[in-house]
């Protein structure tokens, strides 16, 4: 065939511009890679999508079923954090006040002692500062009260934890997650992160099952039962506790390694309000403060304010809520958030108004619906275009450094300081993960050669996570765009 020169030249800008956008894997016509990990025999089974966007613009670059909606998992808990920081300030802290109501006769308290919690997820625990454990904290408040020649108070303790309402639990919330660790009640008043430690060890070297040693903290209030099983080819322990929130019963199920070594398993105290009664009553005690816990009709509405504790900065509290995953911390500074701008901060408006501050009136809104801050809740949905453009949108708002700086990093922080070792992606990847029995995800960012930030999210539900080759797959999936500017 004969070119004219009319004809030749838009044929050889075609090809040239062609080769530029697959040298680059911007053009969604290279997408054999796609392909190749949708039929990966550890992701097969699984219903995923993605979406990838330009560092600058925002524009889809990379999309796979990207409009279907899928449960985000924790990758929910950068949303909720860039609201609190939003509502908030970066440099907002909660505040828990120890109030005295009453009057002081001799040296008697004729009165209460009234705590009242305003959402602080990190009050008494030692997460940031060994000093803030709740021993501590107590043990100066019990000094508040020597000061003032206060040794006995009258009538009771009380806890104001009213802010958030009486539903502790969202909707979507499974069985078998309630009642451990990781999905504690969530209360305006939080004791050592609504969290304590119960203690596993066999009577004898022959023992044929472990029994209940002791807690970390008095929990005389409530009653629990063993019903775990030693298993002999078991490395570590794979136990649960299970029992309703409020509830002074619970119960451990599951299996444990054939150990004589001290086994601790962590579980999410049933009722904090009563819990943090009973310690500071403990505490007041054991610092030679009696408490009579009368009933007085105080003749006087004056309040003594003695103590005052407050938190760490929220970008400090954000930092760790999205490095380790913390869904207390997710689902508080949520419901504070809310409470500032004078909403309901019921768990369903709390969800329609995340929902709102960042989605209404956007192309991205269909496919949305939020039940809670940390992504808990099985009923969530968003889709990956959705978390997207969410992440290229807050590139520009002021508090993107602190989320940036948030985010783990890829074979060296967070929940991802063990994924993606010795790869293209080791250093090259911030991004939240998003993990549970079956569903993995990721929403952050690919670092381009240049230093380019490309906001993406990758979502696997109904997925085999205990497969072999199921990380190395998302592994060789990603790894495929870190050759972006």
């Amino acid at each position: 065939m004969k070119f004219t020169t009319y004809s030749f030249c838009p044929c050889l800008l075609y090809f040239i511009v062609l080769q530029f956008i697959c040298s680059n894997l911007t053009s969604a016509q290279k997408t054999d890679y796609f392909t190749i990990f949708d039929k990966n025999p550890a992701i097969a089974s699984s219903i995923w999508g993605f979406s990838l966007g330009d560092a600058q613009s925002g524009e889809i670059l990379h999309q796979y079923q990207s409009y279907k909606s899928f449960e985000p998992a924790s990758t929910l808990k950068i949303i909720s954090s860039c609201f609190a920081l939003e509502t908030l300030g970066s440099n907002y802290q909660f505040k828990t006040e120890f109030v005295l109501k009453g009057k002081l006769k001799n040296k008697a308290w004729v009165g209460d002692l009234i705590i009242i919690g305003k959402g602080d997820p990190s009050f008494g625990c030692e997460r940031f500062d060994k000093k803030n454990y709740y021993p501590f904290v107590l043990k100066s408040v019990c000094d508040s009260l020597k000061k003032l020649n206060i040794d006995t108070i009258l009538g009771n303790i009380k806890i104001n934890d009213q802010l958030f309402g009486k539903d502790p639990i969202a909707d979507g919330w499974l069985w078998m997650d309630i009642g451990n660790y990781y999905a504690p009640p969530v209360s305006a008043m939080v004791i050592n992160e609504n969290m304590y430690e119960i203690y596993l060890e066999k009577a004898s070297n022959d023992s044929k099952n472990h029994t209940i040693s002791g807690f970390s903290q008095p929990m005389s209030f409530f009653k629990f039962e063993n019903f775990t099983k030693i298993d002999t080819n078991l490395k570590k322990e794979k136990v649960y506790i299970k029992g309703g929130t409020f509830s002074n019963y619970h119960y451990l199920t599951g299996i444990t390694p054939n150990s004589n070594s001290k086994i601790t398993i962590k579980g999410a105290i049933p009722d904090p309000k009563i819990q943090f009664s009973n310690l500071i009553a403990f505490e007041l005690s054991k610092n030679g403060i009696q408490t009579v816990n009368q009933n007085i009709i105080l003749s006087t509405k004056d309040s003594l304010a003695i103590f005052k504790k407050f938190s760490p900065l929220l970008k400090d509290i954000v930092k760790q809520t999205l490095l380790k995953s913390l869904n207390l911390y997710a689902e508080n500074i949520l419901k504070v958030s809310c409470s500032e701008l004078k909403t309901d901060n019921s768990w369903e408006k709390c969800g329609q108004t995340l929902e709102s501050f960042y989605f209404k009136n956007s192309r991205n809104s269909l496919g949305i619906y939020l039940q809670d801050g940390s992504g808990l809740s099985v009923q969530n949905l968003i889709t990956p275009n959705s978390m997207m453009n969410f992440l290229h949108k807050i590139k520009s708002k002021p508090y993107f450094n602190d989320v940036k700086n948030s985010l783990p990093i890829a074979g060296k922080t967070g929940t991802l300081s063990n994924l993606f070792k010795n790869s293209k992606l080791e250093g090259n990847l911030i991004a939240k993960t998003g993990t549970t029995s079956s569903v993995k995800c990721f929403a952050g960012y690919i670092i381009g050669k240049s230093g380019n930030l490309y906001p993406f999210s990758l979502m696997i539900n109904h997925s085999e996570i205990t497969h072999p080759q199921f990380t190395k797959a998302i592994e060789n999936f990603l790894e495929q765009f870190t050759n972006l500017q």
